[in-house]
């Protein structure tokens, strides 16, 4: 978890993974106002289950961080 100074937002990933025979590992985003109350936004950047309305941003389990140059998050 990490505090956004720039977007003033607290921002968490993790891992996390379905319980099928060959389970799929998964990176998902929540972010919060205050840390205590966190949304899960629906990013539809990774297929799951056939639907892409999850908060996945991507397969396998981390790194993630921000790059404050980047000019197209």
């Amino acid at each position: 978890m990490l505090f956004d100074e720039q977007e003033q937002l607290f921002k968490a990933w993790y891992s996390g993974t379905d319980l099928d025979l060959h389970p799929a590992w998964s990176t998902g985003y929540a972010f919060s106002e205050d840390g205590i109350t966190w949304v899960k936004p629906k990013l539809g950047l990774i297929e799951h289950d056939s639907s892409t309305d999850n908060n996945l941003c991507m397969r396998g389990m981390g790194p993630v961080s921000k790059d404050g140059r980047e000019t197209d998050p």
